[in-house]
């Protein structure tokens, strides 16, 4: 799930230097083991939050090398009332889009801005692009997760 992370000008970096710290061992230990690398930390500090980053990496790192990370990904972090408020008006609002190729977004995509680990400055722009209709929504949704395809 990680690896969807792309660099992009915008977000800044709030990671403490422990999370930086972290993230650079992680990725010093896949390097180890696997031939996917993790995302550059330039990527990682625009959208992560340094707890549950930490988190992750603890969570991720006492597994097997190359074991998915959708589990870590996931536990990282404790959601609160308005991640919890906001996954399932999302998942109604995509439900409610008209069926099309075009404007077709998987309700997962509502928990994954939901986590912990991410940054709620994209829960909150998504939430704002439920309002839009087809095909609006989808440019709106693509242009507010943009900093998250950084690699």
């Amino acid at each position: 799930m990680l690896a969807f992370a792309s660099c992009s000008s915008g977000g800044g970096s709030d990671l403490t230097p422990a999370a930086k710290a972290k993230w650079n061992d992680y990725c010093a230990f896949r390097a180890s083991c696997t031939a996917t690398p993790c995302a550059p930390l330039e990527c990682v500090q625009q959208w992560a939050e340094s707890g549950p980053l930490i988190e992750f990496v603890d969570c991720q790192t006492a597994k097997v090398c190359g074991a998915n990370d959708d589990d870590c990904t996931a536990m990282a972090g404790t959601s609160d009332a308005e991640r919890d408020a906001f996954v399932p008006r999302c998942k109604a609002a995509l439900t409610a889009l008209p069926p099309s190729p075009t404007c077709y977004f998987d309700e997962v995509l509502c928990e994954i801005v939901a986590y912990p680990l991410i940054r709620k400055q994209f829960m909150r722009a998504v939430d704002a692009c439920l309002k839009l209709t087809c095909p609006e929504i989808s440019t709106c949704i693509d242009t507010a997760l943009q900093p998250l395809g950084c690699s």
